[in-house]
Protein backbone atom coordinates (compact mmCIF):
# COMPACT_ATOMS: atom_id res chain seq x y z
CA UNK A 1 0.00 0.00 0.00
CA UNK A 2 2.52 2.42 0.95
CA UNK A 3 4.46 1.60 -2.62
CA UNK A 4 1.46 2.58 -4.21
CA UNK A 5 1.02 6.02 -2.21
CA UNK A 6 4.39 6.56 -3.32
CA UNK A 7 3.58 5.63 -6.88
CA UNK A 8 0.66 7.77 -7.36
CA UNK A 9 3.30 11.03 -5.94
CA UNK A 10 5.83 10.63 -8.29
CA UNK A 11 3.05 10.45 -10.76
CA UNK A 12 1.68 13.93 -9.26
CA UNK A 13 5.24 15.49 -8.98
CA UNK A 14 5.83 14.38 -12.56
CA UNK A 15 2.87 16.07 -13.88
CA UNK A 16 3.55 19.53 -11.52
CA UNK A 17 7.00 19.08 -13.35
CA UNK A 18 5.67 18.74 -16.92
CA UNK A 19 3.73 21.69 -16.59
CA UNK A 20 6.45 24.12 -16.15
CA UNK A 21 6.25 24.76 -12.34
CA UNK A 22 9.48 24.85 -10.27
CA UNK A 23 8.52 24.64 -6.70
CA UNK A 24 10.95 25.15 -3.90
CA UNK A 25 11.45 22.44 -1.58
CA UNK A 26 9.78 22.33 1.72
CA UNK A 27 10.22 20.06 4.79
CA UNK A 28 7.41 17.09 4.98
CA UNK A 29 4.60 18.37 6.84
CA UNK A 30 3.59 16.88 10.36
CA UNK A 31 1.09 14.31 10.91
CA UNK A 32 -1.22 16.48 13.52
CA UNK A 33 -3.79 18.22 11.88
CA UNK A 34 -2.93 21.51 13.07
CA UNK A 35 -0.03 21.89 12.12
CA UNK A 36 -0.62 20.61 9.05
CA UNK A 37 -2.99 23.47 7.93
CA UNK A 38 -0.82 25.88 9.55
CA UNK A 39 2.29 24.55 7.18
CA UNK A 40 -0.12 24.46 4.52
CA UNK A 41 -1.14 28.10 4.62
CA UNK A 42 2.41 29.39 5.04
CA UNK A 43 3.14 27.45 2.02
CA UNK A 44 0.42 29.03 0.07
CA UNK A 45 1.49 32.06 1.02
CA UNK A 46 4.53 32.25 0.31
CA UNK A 47 4.19 29.88 -3.25
CA UNK A 48 1.64 33.24 -3.99
CA UNK A 49 4.51 35.67 -3.35
CA UNK A 50 6.92 33.23 -5.61
CA UNK A 51 4.28 33.09 -8.37
CA UNK A 52 3.45 36.91 -8.21
CA UNK A 53 7.57 37.70 -8.16
CA UNK A 54 8.02 35.09 -11.16
CA UNK A 55 4.93 35.94 -12.88
CA UNK A 56 3.65 32.12 -13.02
CA UNK A 57 -0.08 31.00 -13.22
CA UNK A 58 -1.03 29.86 -9.69
CA UNK A 59 -3.10 27.42 -10.56
CA UNK A 60 -0.09 25.17 -10.72
CA UNK A 61 0.62 25.75 -7.65
CA UNK A 62 -3.17 24.67 -6.57
CA UNK A 63 -2.49 21.52 -8.47
CA UNK A 64 0.64 21.02 -6.23
CA UNK A 65 -0.50 21.65 -3.41
CA UNK A 66 -3.87 19.57 -3.63
CA UNK A 67 -1.02 16.81 -4.63
CA UNK A 68 0.55 17.50 -1.43
CA UNK A 69 -2.53 17.31 0.78
CA UNK A 70 -3.22 13.76 -0.46
CA UNK A 71 0.33 12.38 -0.13
CA UNK A 72 0.28 14.54 3.60
CA UNK A 73 -3.28 12.43 4.43
CA UNK A 74 -1.73 8.82 2.45
CA UNK A 75 1.22 9.72 4.55
CA UNK A 76 -1.31 9.88 7.73
CA UNK A 77 -2.73 7.01 6.91
CA UNK A 78 0.75 4.45 6.14
CA UNK A 79 2.19 5.85 9.72
CA UNK A 80 -0.53 4.82 11.44
CA UNK A 81 -0.89 1.56 9.48
CA UNK A 82 3.09 1.11 10.04
CA UNK A 83 1.85 1.73 13.58
CA UNK A 84 -0.79 -0.99 13.55
CA UNK A 85 1.71 -3.54 12.11
CA UNK A 86 4.68 -2.52 15.02
CA UNK A 87 1.77 -3.04 17.74
CA UNK A 88 0.76 -6.58 16.22
CA UNK A 89 4.32 -7.41 15.90
CA UNK A 90 5.42 -6.62 19.71
CA UNK A 91 1.89 -8.76 20.45
CA UNK A 92 2.97 -11.27 18.70
CA UNK A 93 6.93 -10.87 20.38
CA UNK A 94 5.30 -11.28 23.39
CA UNK A 95 3.05 -14.16 22.88
CA UNK A 96 5.98 -15.73 21.16
CA UNK A 97 8.42 -15.23 24.07
CA UNK A 98 5.38 -16.49 26.39
CA UNK A 99 5.38 -19.49 24.62
CA UNK A 100 8.67 -19.82 24.53
CA UNK A 101 9.02 -19.75 28.68
CA UNK A 102 5.96 -22.10 28.79
CA UNK A 103 7.94 -24.23 26.56
CA UNK A 104 10.98 -24.20 28.55
CA UNK A 105 9.04 -24.73 31.74
CA UNK A 106 7.51 -27.62 30.12
CA UNK A 107 10.66 -29.06 29.10
CA UNK A 108 12.44 -28.43 32.88
CA UNK A 109 9.66 -30.42 34.25
CA UNK A 110 9.66 -33.12 31.95
CA UNK A 111 13.23 -33.34 32.44
CA UNK A 112 12.75 -33.29 36.28
CA UNK A 113 9.95 -35.74 36.03
CA UNK A 114 12.58 -37.96 33.99
CA UNK A 115 15.38 -37.61 36.49
CA UNK A 116 12.65 -38.23 39.55
CA UNK A 117 11.43 -41.71 37.49
CA UNK A 118 15.12 -42.52 36.95
CA UNK A 119 16.33 -42.18 40.77
CA UNK A 120 13.61 -43.89 42.00
CA UNK A 121 13.82 -47.19 39.48
CA UNK A 122 17.44 -46.33 40.89
CA UNK A 123 16.53 -46.94 44.49
CA UNK A 124 14.15 -49.59 43.86
CA UNK A 125 17.01 -51.66 42.18
CA UNK A 126 19.38 -50.91 44.52
CA UNK A 127 16.62 -51.76 47.72
CA UNK A 128 16.19 -55.05 45.11
CA UNK A 129 20.11 -55.82 45.13
CA UNK A 130 20.74 -55.10 48.97
CA UNK A 131 17.28 -57.77 49.69
CA UNK A 132 18.98 -60.02 47.27
CA UNK A 133 22.18 -59.55 48.26
CA UNK A 134 21.26 -60.45 52.33
CA UNK A 135 19.15 -63.14 51.16
CA UNK A 136 22.27 -64.64 49.48
CA UNK A 137 24.71 -63.81 52.56
CA UNK A 138 22.08 -65.88 54.84
CA UNK A 139 21.69 -68.60 52.25
CA UNK A 140 25.69 -68.46 52.53
CA UNK A 141 25.59 -68.49 56.09
CA UNK A 142 23.32 -71.46 56.39
CA UNK A 143 24.95 -73.59 53.87
CA UNK A 144 28.12 -72.64 55.83
CA UNK A 145 26.76 -74.16 59.03
CA UNK A 146 25.49 -76.92 57.21
CA UNK A 147 28.72 -78.07 56.09
CA UNK A 148 30.64 -77.38 59.35
CA UNK A 149 27.89 -79.30 61.17
CA UNK A 150 28.62 -82.37 58.26
CA UNK A 151 32.40 -82.37 58.66
CA UNK A 152 31.76 -82.30 62.57
CA UNK A 153 29.54 -85.77 62.20
CA UNK A 154 31.95 -86.99 60.06
CA UNK A 155 34.66 -86.54 62.06
CA UNK A 156 32.12 -88.14 65.05
CA UNK A 157 31.94 -91.24 63.07
CA UNK A 158 35.60 -91.36 62.04
CA UNK A 159 37.56 -94.75 63.72
CA UNK A 160 40.29 -94.31 65.83
CA UNK A 161 43.75 -94.88 64.37
CA UNK A 162 44.38 -98.00 66.13
CA UNK A 163 41.59 -99.63 63.86
CA UNK A 164 41.60 -100.63 60.31
CA UNK A 165 39.46 -100.38 57.62
CA UNK A 166 39.32 -104.05 57.47
CA UNK A 167 37.55 -104.52 61.16
CA UNK A 168 34.80 -102.21 59.26
CA UNK A 169 34.18 -104.40 57.08
CA UNK A 170 33.79 -107.05 59.03
CA UNK A 171 31.49 -105.86 61.61
CA UNK A 172 29.11 -104.85 58.54
CA UNK A 173 29.27 -107.82 57.22
CA UNK A 174 28.19 -109.89 60.43
CA UNK A 175 25.23 -107.50 60.31
CA UNK A 176 24.65 -108.43 57.27
CA UNK A 177 25.05 -111.81 57.94
CA UNK A 178 22.43 -111.74 60.59
CA UNK A 179 19.90 -110.29 58.67
CA UNK A 180 20.52 -112.96 56.21
CA UNK A 181 20.33 -115.80 58.97
CA UNK A 182 16.88 -114.19 59.74
CA UNK A 183 15.62 -114.12 56.44
CA UNK A 184 16.59 -117.91 56.05
CA UNK A 185 14.65 -118.74 59.79
CA UNK A 186 11.86 -117.07 58.36
CA UNK A 187 11.99 -119.03 55.34
CA UNK A 188 12.66 -122.02 56.73
CA UNK A 189 9.65 -121.72 59.04
CA UNK A 190 7.72 -121.15 55.76
CA UNK A 191 8.75 -123.86 54.21
CA UNK A 192 7.79 -126.52 56.88
CA UNK A 193 4.35 -125.37 57.11
CA UNK A 194 3.84 -125.39 52.99
CA UNK A 195 5.29 -129.13 53.57
CA UNK A 196 2.84 -129.88 56.00
CA UNK A 197 -0.04 -129.35 53.83
CA UNK A 198 -1.40 -132.67 51.71
CA UNK A 199 0.33 -132.76 48.54
CA UNK A 200 -2.79 -135.04 46.83
CA UNK A 201 -6.52 -134.48 46.42
CA UNK A 202 -7.20 -137.69 48.73
CA UNK A 203 -4.88 -136.71 51.56
CA UNK A 204 -6.57 -133.25 51.30
CA UNK A 205 -10.37 -134.77 51.96
CA UNK A 206 -8.58 -136.87 54.65
CA UNK A 207 -7.13 -133.57 56.13
CA UNK A 208 -10.80 -132.01 55.83
CA UNK A 209 -12.68 -134.83 57.17
CA UNK A 210 -10.57 -135.24 60.23
CA UNK A 211 -10.73 -131.05 60.66
CA UNK A 212 -14.45 -131.65 60.41
CA UNK A 213 -14.88 -133.92 62.53
CA UNK A 214 -12.61 -132.15 65.30
CA UNK A 215 -14.87 -129.11 64.67
CA UNK A 216 -17.84 -131.40 65.60
CA UNK A 217 -16.24 -133.51 68.78
CA UNK A 218 -15.12 -129.95 69.91
CA UNK A 219 -19.16 -128.60 69.27
CA UNK A 220 -20.60 -132.06 71.26
CA UNK A 221 -17.91 -130.77 74.05
CA UNK A 222 -19.61 -127.45 74.09
CA UNK A 223 -22.80 -128.70 74.38
CA UNK A 224 -22.48 -131.28 77.15
CA UNK A 225 -20.32 -128.37 78.99
CA UNK A 226 -23.65 -125.76 78.94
Amino acid sequence: MLKMYLGRDRRSRRRSVAGGTKVAAHPCPSRTSSQSRSSTHERVHHLRWQCNHRKSPFRHVLRYLRAMDKLSTREEIAAEAIAALHDDMKKNTLRNDRARRELAHIIHMHDTMRNMAEEREITENSSMFKHWSRDCEEKERHYAQEIERCNAELRSRRFPLDESLEHHTLVSLAEDCASIEASTYDLAAQLSFYRALPSTVMEAQRALEAMEAEFTHEAADGVESS
